[in-house]
């Protein structure tokens, strides 16, 4: 077991946090305005009248149709480049500033929900996968027996990277099989290694080899 293994993957469960807290944190930030108008707001048709200025502060005057018939000029929220006669589904909120949003075009959306759901799954998965590790290095380093296991068959996953099947008798002179990986030494079959190991109340194993 490498003495920095159960600190690496608690480093690796922070960042991971990190990284689905500042998804969330970008979704909040620029897509809270379009998330509010799409799932609180009524769609209407409309269309760009107006538009003064241009980059980030254009001015955008849109008019649509309201349920009584009348003809309502309101300003755009605009996440996108508008034309004056460009056509669009908007969104209005009742009694929010009187402005109604121009949906951004289905590309961007796309594309910025799938930029969100790959870092946040993405942390998700490192979470789960660093608090395993690191619960398994805390239940080794804390209830864990060591002995001498014989290495019985060895894959070669990359270079300085092997996984092996070591066999051993626990505590209880029962044998005992489980996988390891080296990474700090190169293995060699039928010699033995220092292992540290554990079996949970349900009587499921897990191995470490120790590497120093």
């Amino acid at each position: 077991m490498g003495k920095n293994k159960g600190y690496n993957s608690m480093i690796g469960a922070i960042f991971s946090m990190l990284f689905m807290i500042a998804a969330v944190a970008v979704i909040l930030i620029f897509g809270w305005e379009v998330i509010k108008y799409f799932f609180a707001g009524s769609a209407y048709d409309a269309k760009v009248t107006d538009v003064y200025g241009s980059g980030s502060g254009q001015l955008v005057m849109s008019e649509y149709t309201a349920e009584n018939g009348s003809k309502i000029s309101a300003e755009t929220i605009c996440k996108s480049k508008a034309t004056a006669g460009e056509e669009f589904r908007g969104y209005v909120i009742s009694g929010e500033n009187g402005k109604i949003l121009k949906m951004p075009e289905w590309w961007k959306l796309a594309a910025f929900g799938g930029g969100f759901c790959t870092v946040f799954f993405g942390g998700l998965i490192g979470l789960i996968k660093n608090s395993r590790t690191h619960r398994k290095m805390r239940y080794l380093a804390t209830k864990g027996t060591t002995t001498e296991a014989e290495v019985t068959m060895i894959n070669k996953r990359k270079e300085f990277v092997f996984d092996c099947y070591v066999s051993f008798t626990d505590s209880d002179g029962e044998p005992q099989t489980a996988m390891v990986t080296f990474t700090r030494s190169v293995p060699a079959a039928g010699n033995k290694y220092p292992v540290v190991y554990y079996k949970d109340a349900k009587g499921r194993l897990i191995c470490e080899i120790i590497e120093l």
